[in-house]
């Protein structure tokens, strides 16, 4: 049985595939393709209406198949949405029944049953089609559920198809296929609908449908004003091709004899395909790591500006940013792509800094899936799979927003670490951790890494397992990697004045006196950057607004500090006023709550602490809860 899933792709994008042979990727609106050496097939030979893309769509590579190609069954797909061959639904949008998922890693296409060839043909033989799930518009989708489906598409959907559009079509219906018509006119009224143009449909079927649907959207093509229509409006025929599908399908349910199967359709967030990373220099020392979030790109970019500011003379730095799956059509994703295109910016024109960013999906397995993911973000797993994301490296430096260079990074690995850690090497957290039993935990703030010595030692689906199975932030690399995990103590760190009062007591005296001094240090590390203060005058502070005044993000990190310090809501005011508290003070609300109702050091605070300490899930909840009523 041969059956061929056609999967739309556009002009100019580059997207993962999936590795199965009944997918066939074809580029649509080829003739318009300016790389000659595109490797896919272009839906411009033969019969074809591939100069028709800015209007049909997904519905150029369809026709082409319909004219070109001789199967079994046919399908269609989009480079961005696939229809699930899995019994089990994954996480789906609350409207449309439309499943999510991050990527097209080899994790979520074995979760979707796309890779499998043999099990893809056999319970595609069993049914003459297989489509998405139906929903019902009067539960599932936005508007008010007294409204018909052409009703609630007007009010949500209005820049799709117009009042006028819907006029156009069901004249061309009645032109092209009168016995349609009515069943249109009844489909409109109703609440049910599936669009997408997503399908694989037995050969007879195929060819029924788009005998049905092609005469209407071309001629529906050729009535467009085009000249007068935005880009986005002249797509009307694709969209008014949704509505006949979806009419379309629904009637040929009603058939007897025709076995239709519904599955879920799954839209991925980032189908943009990649390469590996590989390292840019020939050199020895390693590439430095960062672990971007949404909120901390502002803070990354001083740390990369200390990086910068103190290299050496030929020094080369590989510097790698690492970044999880965003929805490219998001706002989210939009706002990442400008502040990545000013990080870029940072290093323009400079031949001895590379500055990468890399998406880890194909290389974090199962912890890519949203429901492995519990208690942590999917980030806070890369540093413990750095060996494979960063497969083609032997060592690597792992740094955080709160890390600043003093001195040359290299001199510093050269001198300081170089040869001194068999796997990992960690800096410490110097803060007695109550929950713990032993006296200190290392922290996330600074990473090295002999990726080649833990890739030889240990098995990447090992570890995956015993991440699966806890929870909390680099404390996993201790969980997966047990002895060779070593602290990093005197080599180069310095924790400045601006924590000193802070840390001064939870430090025994012989790890106190190993912080170098401030001149003598290569690395500044602060607890947390996002809260760093500028009016203490301390050298640390000093540093790091110098390094921030380079960046594209001062006026960000300004205003953030400035929002911090002055411009507190009414109810932050009134909560530091009932307390009698300074405006100046940088603790948070909770803080001053939590230390006005229970002083430190009293009897209440330390059963406080016993009942609820700190870390805990129950103290998460409830900070949690006092944040949203500080709201």
């Amino acid at each position: 049985m041969d059956v061929k899933i056609i999967v739309s792709h556009r002009v100019g994008v580059e997207a993962e595939t999936v590795n199965n042979p009944i997918y066939m990727n074809v580029r649509a609106g080829a003739v318009f393709s300016q790389n000659p050496d595109d490797s896919l097939q272009g839906d411009n030979t033969g019969d074809n209406i591939s100069e028709r893309v800015a209007s049909l769509c997904e519905y150029t590579p369809l026709y082409w198949a319909w004219r070109n190609l001789d199967a079994d069954y046919y399908g269609l797909c989009h480079y961005r949405r696939y229809l699930s061959f899995s019994n089990k639904d994954v996480k789906y949008w609350k409207y449309l029944k439309l499943g999510e998922i991050n990527s097209l890693s080899k994790a979520n296409q074995k979760l979707l049953h796309i890779d499998d060839e043999n099990y893809m043909k056999e319970l595609i033989s069993d049914y003459d089609m297989v489509l998405p799930y139906e929903y019902d518009s009067s539960s599932d989708w936005i508007g008010d559920r007294k409204m018909t489906l052409k009703e609630q598409w007007l009010k949500v959907n209005k820049n799709f198809l117009t009042e006028q559009d819907f006029d156009v079509l069901l004249s061309l219906i009645k032109k092209h296929s009168p016995e349609y018509y009515a069943p249109m006119l009844e489909f409109m009224d109703g609440h049910n609908f599936r669009g997408f143009n997503c399908f694989v449909m037995k050969k007879e079927l195929f060819n029924e449908f788009c005998e049905f649907v092609f005469p209407i959207l071309l001629e529906f093509d050729d009535q467009l004003d085009k000249e007068n229509l935005s880009e986005y409006q002249m797509r009307a025929p694709g969209f008014a091709g949704e509505w006949l599908f979806s009419m379309w399908t629904h009637e040929k349910e009603k058939e007897s004899g025709i076995r239709v199967l519904q599955k879920q359709l799954v839209m991925v967030d980032d189908p943009f395909a990649q390469k590996s990373l590989e390292p840019k220099f020939e050199q020895k020392t390693p590439p430095f790591v960062f672990i971007e979030k949404e909120d901390n790109i502002p803070r990354l970019a001083v740390a990369i500006e200390s990086l910068i500011s103190s290299k050496q003379g030929r020094d080369k730095l590989d510097i790698i940013i690492l970044q999880k799956c965003l929805d490219s059509q998001s706002w989210e994703w939009h706002t990442r792509d400008e502040s990545n295109k000013l990080l870029l910016e940072m290093v323009d024109g400079r031949r001895d800094i590379s500055l990468r960013f890399y998406n880890p999906k194909s290389d974090i397995g199962r912890i890519n899936l949203s429901h492995y993911i519990k208690n942590s973000d999917e980030e806070d797993y890369y540093s413990a799979l750095i060996p494979w994301i960063l497969s083609d490296y032997d060592e690597a430096v792992i740094v955080s927003e709160n890390v600043f260079f003093k001195k040359s990074p290299i001199e510093w690995y050269e001198k300081k670490i170089a040869g001194s850690y068999v796997g990992w090497g960690c800096t410490r957290n110097l803060i007695d951790d109550q929950n713990r039993k032993d006296e200190y935990i290392p922290d996330h703030n600074l990473i090295v890494c002999n990726l080649k010595y833990i890739r030889e030692k240990y098995k990447k689906s090992d570890v995956i397992n015993t991440l699966l199975k806890d929870s909390g932030y680099v404390k996993y690399i201790c969980n997966c990697y047990q002895n060779d995990v070593s602290y990093i103590d005197d080599n180069g760190q310095f924790r400045d004045e601006y924590t000193l009062d802070y840390i001064k007591d939870g430090i025994p005296a012989k790890y106190f006196r190993c912080i170098p001094g401030f001149d003598d240090a290569y690395v500044l590390i602060v607890r947390d950057s996002k809260n760093i203060d500028m009016s203490h005058g301390t050298r640390i502070e000093k540093f790091y607004w110098r390094m921030a005044i380079k960046t594209a993000f001062y006026n960000d990190l300004l205003s953030d500090w400035m929002d911090r310090r002055y411009n507190r809501s009414w109810t932050s005011r009134k909560i530091r006023n009932m307390c009698n508290i300074s405006p100046m003070d940088a603790r948070s609300d909770e803080q001053i709550l939590a230390d006005s109702f229970f002083p430190s050091g009293s009897t209440r605070r330390e059963l406080i602490n016993r009942v609820i300490p700190q870390g805990s899930k129950r103290w998460s909840n409830i900070k949690e809860k006092t944040k949203s009523w500080l709201k």
